[in-house]
C-alpha cells in the first residue's frame, strides 16, 4: 500500500511540475507578444508625432 501511495504522489507531482511548465511556456509567449506589440505602440505614436 505504502507503494501505491509513493507512486500516486510522484505521478501527482510530476503533473504538477509539467502543468507549470506549460504555464511558463504561455507566459514567455505572452511576454514576448507584450514586448512586440509595445514595440509597435511606440513606433505609431512616433509616427503620429511626427506628421
Amino acid at each position: 500500500m505504502l507503494s501505491h501511495d509513493l507512486l500516486m504522489n510522484s505521478f501527482k507531482l510530476f503533473g504538477f511540475k509539467r502543468t507549470l511548465e506549460v504555464f511558463r511556456y504561455v507566459e514567455s509567449f505572452f511576454e514576448l507578444h507584450s514586448s512586440a506589440t509595445e514595440g509597435k505602440k511606440i513606433k505609431t505614436e512616433r509616427k503620429t508625432v511626427i506628421f
